[in-house]
């Protein structure tokens, strides 16, 4: 194919952006999210409040959350937005499923950080799904988690401290390259 003026795409469709905010508790991030164009909000902690918005109940498994979001893409409704609150609560879920399926009582039983390397598929999976809710439903993808103070030591400058995604460093690095958009 010859790369010339011909070749150039014009318009197309403009996909929702995959939007991750973070910080610290009480700042606002649930009440941003809420205020989105019809949201549904699938809550891992309780933290909505008298916000309003609408939920699934609370979920407290990987299976859960599965669920609600197959419902979220296969039946009829008016939702534009899909609020994951909080990721950082989903992690504990993540690694309890990734034990369960192991026969294991705990991640850490799988050995030194093999237990965190397969909990990356499920994360895999679920941003798969985000990312077929807003390429195939069109629905705005919010996920919410929350900050750390981390040490970054610089090699150019003096080390110092930053916020960063609660998650995993695996999860964190995941989130991050598979955001369009992250707000702090």
């Amino acid at each position: 194919m010859a790369i010339n003026l011909s070749s150039i795409r014009k318009g197309g469709s403009i996909k929702p952006p995959i939007v991750v905010l973070h910080g610290s508790p009480g700042i606002g991030k649930t009440t941003f999210a809420a205020c989105s164009e019809a949201p549904i909000f699938l809550m891992t902690e309780d933290g909505l409040g008298n916000l309003g918005p609408d939920s699934f109940p609370v979920i407290t498994q990987w299976s859960e959350l599965m669920e609600a979001m197959t419902s979220i893409y296969n039946e009829e409704h008016g939702y534009k937005t899909i609020v994951i609150d909080s990721m950082s609560a989903l992690e504990p879920m993540i690694w309890a499923q990734v034990a369960r399926d192991a026969n294991k009582s705990s991640i850490e039983e799988l050995g030194y950080g093999k237990g965190y390397v397969l909990a990356m598929d499920y994360w895999a999976t679920l941003l798969q799904g985000i990312i077929a809710l807003r390429d195939q439903r069109g629905i705005l993808p919010i996920l919410i988690a929350h900050s750390e103070v981390t040490r970054f030591d610089s090699p150019e400058v003096e080390p110092y401290d930053r916020y960063t995604i609660k998650l995993h460093k695996r999860a964190f690095h995941l989130l991050y390259e598979r955001a369009d958009v992250i707000g702090f």
